[in-house]
């Protein structure tokens, strides 16, 4: 097992992307992705930069090579048939040996706590940067996301529903791989952290309230210029962001797969005028609700 040791602090700033090197912009509830490390890395001459994700989790399963992860301020040397685990909101970045083999994970926030509810387990998995040698099964989980990332490629009927079950399956794979060890490499979470999570699962369950940053800080029992400086330090956003950015996701998630009126939706996620929430969907979408729905419902057939 590796352990990490503190390199010297950066001081440039870091990129907040979707997926590396993409813009950032709020991922599907159910979103999931699988790419070969070569595809993105090698291109780069091997080297990931640091940055952030803000809605993705990440998986690396290194099949052949070796390198280094950047994880905040910390590096984990990594070798052959290693798993390698990057929460979301997590700075981290990659120094691959020429020629690794792997696969990368990349999926939701939300799809993870919706998975997480079923298993705590799987919370314990995602709470913390780790990297670890799971030389038994190493081969198994590599195939798994060869599989996924297949099943992504080519989706049969109910793809997302036999993705989600894909990744559910790797999940308990890892969890599995890494045993008694998690308790080991589990790390403390910053304070800050730590309150950003609270602060993202009172978004879930107040979703549809209509809640401002100020509700939100006062139900957490801080000022909203704790949650801001809060939020800035362990997601890199501002809190009124990310309340935004799950409520796009959910609009989204309703339009394609309800049949509500828009209306309907506007006041079922907090809006009092749905001429408003009509407004601020395009404006953040590029296009009307309406619109939405027909192009989502046009490519479902």
């Amino acid at each position: 097992m590796a352990a990490p040791h503190r390199p010297r602090p950066e001081s440039a700033a870091i990129p907040r992307y979707a997926l590396y090197d993409e813009p950032l912009r709020p991922v599907d509830a159910r979103f999931i992705h699988v790419e070969t490390i070569a595809s993105r890395s090698a291109p780069r001459d091997w080297t990931i930069r640091r940055h952030a994700h803000h809605d993705l989790h990440q998986l690396l399963l290194i099949r052949k090579g070796k390198g280094v992860m950047n994880a905040e301020a910390e590096q984990w040397p990594f070798g052959s048939k290693s798993l390698l685990i990057a929460p979301a909101g997590l700075l981290h970045g990659f120094a691959f040996a020429p020629g690794t083999r792997g696969h990368i994970l990349s999926f939701a926030d939300t799809l993870a706590r919706t998975i997480a509810a079923t298993e705590p387990a799987f919370g314990a998995l995602l709470g913390a940067a780790r990297s670890a040698a799971i030389r038994k099964a190493a081969k198994a989980i590599d195939r798994q996301l060869e599989e996924l990332e297949e099943e992504l490629a080519d989706p049969a009927p109910m793809g997302g529903a036999a993705a989600t079950a894909m990744v559910t399956l790797i999940l308990v794979a890892a969890a599995r791989a890494l045993g008694s060890s998690m308790a080991e490499l589990h790390t403390e979470p910053s304070r800050e952290a730590e309150l950003v999570a609270r602060f993202r699962a009172q978004i879930e369950e107040r979703l549809g309230d209509g809640w401002s940053t100020s509700d939100h800080a006062r139900a957490l029992g801080i000022s909203p210029s704790r949650l801001r400086a809060a939020c800035a330090s362990a997601a890199g956003d501002a809190p009124i962001r990310m309340i935004q950015q799950r409520t796009m996701v959910e609009a989204r998630r309703l339009l394609a797969h309800g049949s509500a009126p828009i209306s309907t939706i506007a006041y079922a996620l907090g809006f009092n005028d749905a001429a408003y929430f009509s407004r601020w969907f395009a404006n953040a979408e590029g296009r009307s609700a309406g619109a939405y729905r027909d192009a989502v419902r046009d490519k479902m057939g």
